[in-house]
């Protein structure tokens, strides 16, 4: 098998050397695997030119075959990957789902599933998923993107803050990235939606720097209850008020119009099921929203 691979390589780049660059071979040992062959079956394959080599008329007949026999292994190899639940899972998430949402539960997943490697890309951007290497991604959109998308989760919103700030909840600035929408929601269903414009506000460009900004005690984040859960349940936030308003957002699963490698069918399905099993109420202390804020900004 070998020597076939070598024979291949350096019967199409037509050049020893080239082929043994793209093996990551010397130039002697594809010249001995060449050898080898002609030796077995008695005949020349190539002829050696001054620069490079051309094929026999055997040799033209032989690289046919192999050619053919070499894919054929290749296309039955990648065959047998997609139905195995082993191999690696390339998945694009947004930073705060990551972050916050994935990476606490992840420890669970790589012990029920230890053939299973999951490696993260982080990033906002969308990603072409019928070109790009990912097998699917998880997605924070206003609806549906289409077909190939499975709701994951949808945030319940809801102001949080650090426990030992609560008392102080009316002198922290609001904090909230460059999506209003969320804290502009939340408002409104306390019909106070005119704070927004009157409250002294910190901007961030990412929802990551929100909750950090929460829980070094700048401010108070509009919360979005499924993805930073756990925070709530070891009580490193809290969210002071009762009223929780559903967000006009969703997580999405999304894939390509191709079926899933099995190892990325077993995450894609374990994901929904540990969005299940996830608390819907989390720890906090209850307020009267609207009198507190009444106290609070006026």
């Amino acid at each position: 098998m070998k020597a076939l691979v070598a024979f291949e390589a350096a019967a199409r780049l037509q050049n020893f050397t080239q082929a043994a660059n793209e093996l990551h071979l010397t130039h002697g040992a594809i010249s001995r695997q060449i050898a080898l062959l002609e030796q077995h079956f008695g005949l020349p394959l190539f002829v050696r030119l001054a620069r490079g080599v051309s094929l026999t008329e055997v040799g033209v007949r032989l690289h046919q075959t192999v050619d053919e026999m070499l894919g054929k292994l290749s296309s039955l190899s990648r065959e047998l990957r997609d139905k195995s639940a082993t191999g690696n899972v390339n998945i694009s998430v947004t930073p705060s789902f990551g972050a916050h949402w994935l990476l606490p539960r992840l420890r669970q997943f790589n012990a029920s599933h230890p053939q299973i490697l999951v490696q993260l890309n982080a990033s906002l951007a969308l990603a072409d998923l019928d070109r790009a290497h990912y097998d699917f991604a998880v997605r924070d959109l206003p609806a549906s993107p289409g077909p190939q998308a499975a709701l994951l989760f949808r945030d319940t919103l809801t102001p949080v803050c650090r426990p030992d700030l609560v008392e102080r909840i009316g002198a922290l600035p609001l904090l909230h990235d460059t999506n209003f929408e969320h804290w502009r929601q939340w408002l409104r269903a306390i019909d106070r939606a005119e704070l927004l414009a009157q409250c002294e506000s910190s901007i961030l460009n990412d929802y990551n720097l929100v909750i950090e900004a929460a829980l070094n005690g700048i401010g108070i984040a509009i919360g979005r209850t499924e993805l930073i859960a756990d925070l709530l349940i070891s009580g490193r936030l809290v969210a002071p008020f009762e009223m929780r308003v559903p967000s006009p957002r969703g997580h999405y699963r999304v894939k390509s119009s191709h079926a899933l490698r099995k190892p990325a069918e077993v995450l894609w399905n374990w994901l929904r099921s540990a969005s299940a099993s996830q608390h819907e109420d989390q720890p906090g202390s209850s307020r009267r929203c609207r009198q507190v804020l009444q106290i609070a900004h006026t």
